[in-house]
């Protein structure tokens, strides 16, 4: 039985789309194995950039035909004007966030993307700019979602994680009291120099905590935003056996450089009570990231989202000991496959006239949520700035009450 087929567009020729050594994500390599989709352009200011991740795709993959037809263009505006969008129904947006996420040019790129009827998924964070203008985008981006029929997603793909899935399922029902989230991040092999730069990045909140602080929301609903209090470590904190990350930090301004570890508390509208804290402080590979959850008689945990051998532990009424909980019944193991073809299915039901509430797995991350965990995740970062012992005058804004 035949299907509509898919026709997408790259933004970025980064590593987000196509793989780097920091971590499992590769949009193209997951893409490349679906159904009847194409891509038809990569978009990179650096042309040979671009051309060098088609060339190795069309080397490479396991799926060629994806990559046949391909065009490399140095600019959004370019392609939208190129006669080879009209068979781009999506497109995939990569770049860093402090490039785009805004609604004056340059930095309009989903609402330029919008305009020309395309259906969007976007890395995280889903911009970075001030939040007034942040409320704008989202009022914007949520009229052309109604009026031109649009799919649009976000990639915080631990939404689909099976061990999110499975604890999920573990949970329904269950009134949760409280939620803690921590994210170590090892700094060693993290050459981008955005990263380690506050205007660039947003922060290691914003950047990478966002995912958990994602899923703390998914579990136990909104932040009363008034109750967020945060303290921090930043960059001149002694540490001794702190080697210079390569090629990052230290060429970074130290006006602009990020903190390296950050603890938040809040509550939620729910009542219920969670703490995060982040660190780049971990050397060599691997990630440590841990979620817990504590609800009446329930303790859950979630280890290492990020390695293969990830862990849902679980205690519960009548069961005093902890115990793991197997979770190879999720049909989709792999969260980022899962998101990609949620949207990439959605966006092929609209093409076809279909109904998208038909989809499995559906839409787990719209917009208008990702910019709440991007709020959130920003005003932690801001108050724990503003704590920092190296900056006294602003400490006793520290526990000011959110405007």
């Amino acid at each position: 039985m035949s299907s509509t087929k898919v026709g997408f567009a790259l933004l970025g020729a980064g590593g987000i789309h196509f793989g780097c050594s920091e971590g499992p994500w590769n949009h193209s390599a997951r893409l490349e194995l679906m159904h009847d989709v194409e891509c038809v352009a990569i978009i990179n200011r650096t042309e040979s950039r671009a051309l060098a991740a088609l060339e190795d795709r069309q080397a490479n993959s396991p799926n060629k035909k994806v990559w046949e037809k391909t065009k490399i263009f140095d600019s959004l505006d370019v392609f939208l004007q190129d006669e080879s969008k009209a068979k781009c129904s999506a497109i995939f947006i990569g770049t860093t966030a402090n490039i785009r996420g805004g609604t004056q040019p340059p930095l309009d790129v989903e609402l330029r993307c919008a305009e020309a009827g395309l259906h969007i998924f976007m890395d995280k964070p889903v911009t970075l700019r001030p939040l007034p203008e942040v409320e704008d985008l989202s009022r914007r981006l949520a009229k052309y979602q109604k009026d031109k029929n649009l799919v649009m997603q976000v990639g915080y793909m631990l939404r689909y994680s099976p061990l999110v899935v499975k604890a999920l399922e573990l949970l329904e029902g269950a009134h949760i009291a409280m939620v803690m989230a921590r994210y170590h991040a090892t700094y060693s092999n993290i050459e981008k120099r955005f990263v380690w730069d506050i205007n660039e990045s947003g922060g290691a909140l914003v950047d990478q905590g966002g995912h958990l602080i994602d899923l703390m929301r998914l579990f136990c609903g909104d932040v009363d935003l008034t109750s967020i209090a945060a303290v921090s470590v930043d960059h001149s904190y002694s540490l001794e056996a702190l080697p210079d990350p390569p090629l990052a930090e230290h060429t970074v301004p130290e006006s602009n450089r990020i903190d390296r570890a950050t603890s938040g508390t809040f509550k939620f509208m729910s009542g219920a009570i969670g703490s995060v804290c982040h660190s780049l402080l971990l050397q060599d590979v691997g990630y440590e990231t841990e979620l817990e959850i504590i609800a009446d008689g329930i303790r859950i945990i979630i280890q290492d989202f990020y390695k293969g051998n990830g862990k849902l532990l679980m205690r519960r009424p009548g069961q005093p000991e902890t115990i793991e909980v197997a979770t190879d019944d999720v049909p989709i193991q792999d969260c980022f496959v899962g998101e990609l073809s949620a949207f990439v299915e959605a966006v092929r039901a609209k093409v076809s006239g279909k109904e998208v509430d038909i989809c499995t797995p559906p839409i787990r991350s719209p917009v208008s949520d990702a910019i709440e965990t991007y709020r959130v995740a920003k005003l932690i970062t801001e108050k724990a700035s503003a704590c920092n012992t190296k900056n006294s005058k602003k400490r006793k804004n520290c526990m000011l009450v959110v405007g």
